[in-house]
C-alpha cells in the first residue's frame, strides 16, 4: 500500500513538473501552435490524471481508479514521441531551408498565394459563406436554445454538414482584419463584433461551444502577437477559461429533463473535469482494450465519413465510430446521441500496437511543427491567415485526437482553395494585369 502511494505521489510530481515547464514555455510565446499543443497535452492528460486523483482522494471519484501508473506511462511515452516528431520536422525544415536559400531568390512583391486585394476579397467571401450558412442552418433547424435537450443539436444537425463546415469561415477574415489594423480602437471594435458573432452562433447552434472557445483563444493569441496584451495578461486570461467553460456547460444543458448530479458543486467539478481534464477516457480505454477488440485505424476512416454528404449516404449514423464515437458508445456505453472527449491518448491506445501508437504521437509532433512554421512565416498569404485562424487547434487536437486535427486541416485546405480562387478571380476582374505580374514573379 505504501509503495502504491509512493508511485502515485511520483506520478503527481512528475506530471505537475512537466505541466509547469510547458506552461512557462507556452507563456513565453502564446502565439505558438506547437507550444499550445504541447501545453494542452500535458494539461489535459497529465494534469487530468492529477485532477481525478485529487477528486478521488477528496470526494471519491465516480468509479474506482486503478492502473494510473500504467496509463500515465503511456502519457509520458507519448510526450517523448511528440517531441521527437517536432524535432524531426525542425531538422528537415532547416535542412531544406538551407538548400532553398542557396538556390532561389524570392521576390517580395507578392506574398504566398495572393496579394492584399486578393486576400481581402477571398477571405471576405469565406466570411460571407459563414453568415449565409448560419442563416441556412437556422432556417433548417429553427432556434430552440434552452427549450430542448442538448442531444437535439445532433439530431437537428443531420443533413446540415455543409453549413457546419462553412460556419467557422468568418475566423480567417477576422484574423486578417485584426492583424492588419494598428489602431487599438479598431482592434477592439473588430474583436467585439467577432465575439458577438461567435456568441450568436453558440446560441443558434444550441450550445455548440467549440467556435466560441476557438474565437476567444484566437483573439488572445492575436492580441499577444500585436503587442496589445502582455504575457501576464495572457496568463490571467487563461485562468478564466475554466470558468467560461463551466458557465457554457450549464447553459448547454438548459432544457434537460434532469441531472445526474446531486448539487451544483458536484456538477461543476465533473463539468470541469470532463471539459478540461478528461483523463478518465485513457483509463477506461486501456481497461477495455486489454480484453476486447478495438477499432485501430478504423477510427480514422470512420472519422473521414463525416465529409460524405448524407444525400450520398442516407444511412449515415448521427455518431460515427471514430475514436470519440467508439469511446462513447462502446467503451462507456452511453445511450444518448452525444459524444464524449476521448483524447489523443485514448485514440492511440485504441491502436493496440506500439508502432501505431508511436506513429500517432510522432505524426502529431511533426504536423504541429509544420503548422507552427506556417503561422510564424513572414509571407502572409491565404494559407498563413487560415492557419493563424486555427491557432487554437492544439486544444481540440488533444481532447479529440489526431483524426480531429486532420479533419480541421482538410477544412483549412478547402478554405484555402475557395479563398484563392475567389480572391484571384476578383483581382483579375479589377486588374487583369495582376495575374500576369503574379505569374512573372
Amino acid at each position: 500500500m505504501a509503495e502504491g502511494l509512493e508511485v502515485i505521489d511520483a506520478i503527481i510530481l512528475i506530471n505537475i513538473i512537466i505541466l509547469m515547464l510547458d506552461a512557462f514555455h507556452f507563456l513565453r510565446d502564446p502565439s505558438s501552435i506547437w507550444r499550445l499543443f504541447k501545453f494542452c497535452y500535458s494539461m489535459i492528460i497529465g494534469g487530468g490524471f492529477v485532477f481525478i486523483l485529487w477528486m478521488d482522494y477528496v470526494w471519491g471519484y465516480k468509479f474506482k481508479i486503478y492502473d494510473v501508473e500504467l496509463v500515465n506511462a503511456y502519457f509520458l511515452y507519448g510526450y517523448v514521441c511528440i517531441w521527437i516528431g517536432f524535432l524531426s520536422f525542425e531538422f528537415i525544415f532547416r535542412a531544406l531551408s538551407e538548400i532553398s536559400h542557396k538556390k532561389n531568390h524570392y521576390s517580395n512583391n507578392y506574398s504566398v498565394l495572393g496579394n492584399e486585394i486578393a486576400l481581402k476579397y477571398g477571405l471576405r467571401f469565406l466570411c460571407t459563406l459563414s453568415v449565409l450558412s448560419v442563416l441556412a442552418y437556422v432556417k433548417s433547424t429553427g432556434v430552440s436554445f434552452g427549450s430542448s435537450s442538448y442531444q437535439s443539436r445532433y439530431e437537428d444537425a443531420a443533413g446540415s454538414g455543409i453549413f457546419l463546415l462553412l460556419i467557422p469561415g468568418f475566423m480567417p477574415y477576422a484574423a486578417f482584419r485584426l492583424l492588419k489594423t494598428n489602431a487599438i480602437k479598431s482592434f477592439i471594435i473588430i474583436s467585439v463584433v467577432t465575439i458577438l458573432y461567435a456568441l450568436f452562433i453558440f446560441v443558434l447552434l444550441k450550445g455548440y461551444r467549440q467556435i466560441f472557445i476557438a474565437t476567444i483563444l484566437l483573439l488572445l493569441i492575436i492580441s499577444f502577437k500585436k503587442g496589445f496584451l502582455s504575457r501576464k495578461i495572457i496568463a490571467i486570461s487563461f485562468m478564466f477559461i475554466p470558468f467560461i467553460l463551466l458557465g457554457m456547460s450549464f447553459l448547454r444543458y438548459l432544457g434537460e429533463d434532469g441531472t445526474p448530479f446531486s448539487d451544483v458543486m458536484t456538477a461543476s467539478l465533473y463539468y470541469i473535469q470532463g471539459d478540461l481534464f478528461p483523463a478518465d477516457a485513457p483509463l477506461r480505454t486501456y481497461w477495455y482494450c486489454q480484453n476486447n477488440p478495438c477499432p485501430r485505424l478504423d477510427v480514422f476512416t470512420n472519422h473521414l465519413m463525416k465529409f460524405v454528404p448524407r444525400a450520398f449516404y442516407p444511412e449515415k449514423p448521427l455518431i460515427t465510430m471514430d475514436a470519440a464515437g467508439f469511446y462513447t458508445k462502446i467503451i462507456v456505453g452511453y445511450e444518448r446521441d452525444l459524444t464524449l472527449s476521448s483524447t489523443i491518448l485514448s485514440e492511440a491506445i485504441m491502436m493496440k500496437s506500439w508502432v501505431l501508437f508511436s506513429s500517432i504521437m510522432l505524426l502529431s509532433g511533426f504536423v504541429a511543427g509544420s503548422l507552427n512554421r506556417i503561422a510564424k512565416s513572414n509571407r502572409h498569404g491565404f494559407i498563413y491567415y487560415i492557419v493563424i485562424s486555427n491557432s487554437y487547434i492544439g486544444f481540440f487536437w488533444v481532447r479529440e485526437g489526431l483524426e480531429d486535427a486532420l479533419n480541421r486541416i482538410i477544412i483549412m485546405i478547402i478554405y484555402a482553395l475557395i479563398s484563392v480562387v475567389v480572391g484571384w478571380s476578383a483581382l483579375v476582374l479589377i486588374n487583369p494585369r495582376a495575374l500576369k505580374v503574379r505569374l512573372e514573379n
